[in-house]
Order: structure tokens, then C-alpha cells, then sequence
């Protein structure tokens, strides 16, 4: 994910006290897309479950 780094902010957590930690993050991406060239480019970019943020609903 280094390469994502500078084409979006992000601010990533383990959640948990023990293995198997649970990732939560929250990332910032120019645009409205992930980039193509991340997805290729970052092999762990698809072990992640991704959510576009709306920001209009506040639920």
C-alpha cells in the first residue's frame, strides 16, 4: 500500500487485545474512485471490504 500513500490520506487501527486483530480504517481518495494503478499495484488492496462513505446520510 506504500504506493497508495500519496495519492490518499488514510488513518488504519488493529481492533483487539489478541490475534486475529480486526483492521478498521478510513481513506481519502483523490476523486471518487480508488485508483486503478493502487488496485493493481497493492496486492493486499483486495483483502480489504471497501465502502464508498455518503457523506450526505447520517447514519
Amino acid at each position: 500500500m506504500d504506493l497508495a500513500r500519496k495519492y490518499a490520506f488514510r488513518k488504519m487501527l488493529a481492533i483487539g487485545s489478541g490475534p486475529p486483530f480486526r483492521v478498521k480504517g478510513l481513506w481519502h481518495f483523490h476523486g471518487q474512485e480508488i485508483p486503478q494503478f493502487g488496485i493493481d499495484e497493492c496486492y493486499d488492496m483486495e483483502l480489504y471490504e471497501w465502502k464508498k462513505v455518503d457523506i450526505t446520510n447520517k447514519e
